[in-house]
Formats: structure tokens, sequence, C-alpha cells
């Protein structure tokens, strides 16, 4: 199994070291040294001796832990429902453009209709005006032609 320091052993098994030492003085514990020297404790020796850590002893039922699928599937599906939020609010946006499009032609209709109206009324009569004098219009012309008549 793994090797623990003498500290990490006691924190794990909630023990103090001396009683760890107490132990392998009454020869119901066996410590090994890691390559550096220092004592060490195996965890198969200590769960022979102490049972098993009190962390696990608590622990009625297994923890569940998330698969790696489990979590894909799961961000697809947070990735997938805020994906349909967005083309809801997409089509919301596209819908009120489309009514603002509509408004817009039809005051563009209205404006046209307007301007031609008033464009008709300035330009006055529909008969063509001479602007070259001729003779039988001119108001001379007119007045000799009534007096020899």
């Amino acid at each position: 199994m793994a090797l623990l320091t003498i500290s990490q052993a006691s924190k794990d098994w909630h023990t103090s070291r001396s009683r760890l030492y107490q132990l392998k003085a009454k020869g119901r514990l066996s410590f090994t040294t890691f390559p550096d020297g220092s004592p060490a404790l195996d965890t198969a020796e200590l769960t022979r001796a102490l049972g098993e850590p009190a962390d696990r002893q608590n622990r009625n039922q297994p923890v569940s832990h998330d698969t790696v699928a489990q979590l894909d599937a799961n961000y697809e599906q947070a990735l997938k429902t805020a994906l349909l939020e967005e083309v809801k609010t997409l089509q919301v946006q596209v819908e009120t453009l489309q009514r603002e499009r509509d408004m817009a032609i039809e005051d563009k209709s209205r404006l046209l209709g307007i301007l031609e109206n008033t464009t008709r009324q300035l330009q006055g009569p529909a008969t063509p005006v001479d602007s070259s004098p001729s003779l039988n219009n001119s108001p001379i012309m007119r007045l000799l032609l009534t007096k020899i008549w």
C-alpha cells in the first residue's frame, strides 16, 4: 500500500503521534523507512493495527462520482438549453425588426403619396407656357387687331 509520514498517519487515523510510537514500542505496529531514511507507516499496517481511518468508517454509502461521460452529457445539455434560449431571443428580435420594417415601408408609401400630391399642386396648369414671344399673342397685336376689326 502507500507509505505515510507519522504526522499524516496521525491525522488520517485521528490519533496522536505519541500513541503511534507507543504501539510501535508494544510491537503492535511496525514502522518502515522512506528512501531518505525518515520513518514511515504503511497504510495496510495502520489498518491492521488501528482499523479503518475514521473518515472511511463514517462512510456507509459509496460515494458516487460523476464520470467524464456524465459530465460531458450535463455540459451538452446545459449548452443546448442556453442555445435554445438564445435562438428564442433572436427569433423575437427578428419578429420585432420585421414589424418595424413593415411600418417603415408603410410610412415611406404614405410620405411618397403626400410628396406627389404636393408636387402636383406646385406644378400649376397642365397647358404649356410658350416662352417665345409671338406676334399673335402679344398685347399690342391684340389691340391692333381689335381696332381694325
